[in-house]
């Protein structure tokens, strides 16, 4: 999620810009979101890891932890 609104930055921007946008994140806010995602990165590959439904993924958590 913090992923995503990241990639919508620009295009919130432009919505603030135009008017059609009526509250957007300040910056020192998109800078929390920034460190977030990148605070959250090893929790997302740990879970896309442990999605597996083709392959055993028990044994992995001893790894990932």
């Amino acid at each position: 999620m913090v992923d995503r609104l990241l990639r919508l930055k620009l295009y919130l921007s432009l919505l603030e810009n135009e008017g059609d946008l009526q509250c957007n994140l300040t910056d020192p806010q998109w800078l929390i979101v920034a460190d977030l995602c990148t605070l959250f990165k090893p929790f997302t590959i740990t879970q896309k890891l442990q999605e597996g439904e083709a392959y055993v993924t028990i044994s992995l958590v001893s790894y990932m932890v």
